[in-house]
């Protein structure tokens, strides 16, 4: 009997029909159930991602606070000579008359040469799990100044006032400096004050220094002083020719900067750089005037200047795991694709059957190996962190599979390809020039293997799993 006129429930022979036409469809409603699955494994990954990023800016975080009270990052600018001058500005007045008017500037002049000798004293601080590298800097400064061109910049020496000379060094984190540093000029030792004139050095000390009105020969100077900072250490070259050297402890530097070294060495114990650069290579001058307290030809143009000709060193940590972490979860989606893909194709071409809750618990594993790797490595490194995180979840995933597909040997299959998946990716990992062409050959080879295996499945034959 068919359906009433009421609407009674349908003939077994239309359930039938219905059946035949879901197993006809099958194997496509479950690879589009599989993509829905793999759209919420891409949003668990981005979730994982996110975190990444809100750890690595909460290592950034402590970072700076650590650097706020042992010391920021520093750069030094200078020794800058600056001897302070009078000039006469003539006003024409509307009578005729003319009314001249009495201003001050400062002239700036940079050493003749200039030799800086930088030693880094590095140590780790902790926060809780998150640590920063810091470092006491001993800086050795010297060189000369080569006689005032005052033809040159339009004065005569009776502009000049001679005996308010000073010495400008830009530190840019006072609250390093470490004991009372003095300068030796022209064999007289002098002791900085705090403060730098103008604004060209930013933060920074200065020191009077006797400077005789009839100039006949350089000035020699030299200068030592301490001060902490953490993570960069830059310098300017404001010689003529700047010979400056660096070295560390430290075994794991990165030169940055206007100029690389000239000569450097990378090794367990440590590091050392050596730099020599002309100032030709630079775009400001050797000497300049200023009026009314700033620098006539663009002040912060020089300023500016001066800023990006810096040269240095950045003290990195060994690894940066968050980095390594971040990488790792942008792959995670075809991982997670590739171990899907592998169990869809056992499914089918093996006779095995496997439901979609458990393709599901397999991913929720799958994604869970990328959060147990960041929560570990923070722990112990990023190594011990990875082998733990895809033991433990490779192990899971394997047992689980032995299970649900009710053979061992299945298990096994799975444990081996799991192993195989997670070295790869941890190959690809350590990589950086040929990470792009290793994952890209990775892919070849699965998606290969995957025709292979499938090759002699007559995929219009097969029914509902």
């Amino acid at each position: 009997m068919s359906a009433t006129a009421s609407g009674a429930p349908a003939t077994p022979a239309r359930a039938d029909e219905f059946g035949d036409a879901l197993g006809r469809f099958g194997i496509y409603l479950k690879l589009v159930l599989l993509l829905v699955l793999a759209a919420f494994a891409t949003a668990a990954l981005a979730m994982i991602d996110g975190a990444v990023g809100e750890r690595r800016a909460r290592q950034a975080r402590v970072a700076s606070e650590i650097g706020a009270a042992w010391g920021h990052p520093q750069r030094v600018v200078g020794p800058i000579l600056a001897v302070p001058y009078t000039y006469r500005v003539v006003h024409d007045l509307p009578d005729g008359r003319t009314r001249t008017e009495i201003k001050t500037g400062t002239l700036y002049a940079l050493p003749e040469n200039l030799v800086l000798d930088t030693a880094l004293a590095p140590e780790e601080r902790y926060r809780g799990i998150f640590r920063t590298v810091v470092y006491t800097a001993t800086i050795k400064l010297s060189g000369s100044f080569a006689p005032l061109d005052l033809a040159a910049q339009g004065l005569s020496p009776d502009d000049v006032h001679w005996d308010q000379a000073q010495l400008a060094l830009g530190i840019s984190d006072l609250r390093g400096v470490a004991g009372e540093p003095k300068l030796a000029w022209d064999g007289a030792e002098i002791a900085f004050r705090p403060g730098a004139p103008g604004n060209l050095v930013g933060n920074g000390v200065n020191a009077p220094v006797p400077l005789a009105r009839d100039q006949s020969r350089p000035a020699a100077f030299s200068l030592e002083i301490k001060t902490t900072g953490s993570r960069d250490f830059f310098a300017t070259p404001l010689g003529k020719t700047t010979r400056a050297s660096i070295a560390s402890p430290w075994p794991h530097p990165s030169f940055g900067g206007a100029y690389l070294p000239n000569a450097r060495t990378i090794a367990k114990d440590g590091f050392a750089a050596q730099w020599s650069i002309s100032y030709l290579g630079r775009d400001y001058p050797q000497a300049w005037k200023s009026a009314g307290g700033e620098p006539a030809s663009g002040p912060r143009a020089i300023q500016a200047r001066i800023a990006a000709s810096q040269f240095g060193v950045s003290l990195l940590s060994p690894v940066d795991f968050y980095q390594q972490s971040e990488r790792a979860v942008k792959y995670g989606i075809l991982i997670v694709a590739m171990v899907l893909a592998a169990i869809f194709i056992y499914e089918f071409a093996g006779g095995a059957r496997f439901h979609l809750v458990q393709y599901g618990f397999v991913g929720a594993a799958l994604c869970l190996f990328f959060l147990l790797l960041l929560s570990f490595a923070e722990i112990v490194g990023f190594a011990p962190a990875y082998a733990a995180a895809a033991l433990l979840s490779g192990a899971l995933i394997a047992w689980y599979a032995g299970r649900a597909l009710g053979d061992a040997r299945r298990g096994w299959f799975m444990a081996a390809l799991l192993a195989l998946v997670y070295g790869f990716l941890f190959v690809v990992l350590q990589m950086e020039d040929f990470a792009l062409l290793t994952g890209a050959l990775g892919l070849f080879a699965a998606i290969a293997a995957a025709m292979i295996a499938t090759r002699n499945v007559d995929w219009y034959a097969l029914r509902r799993a």
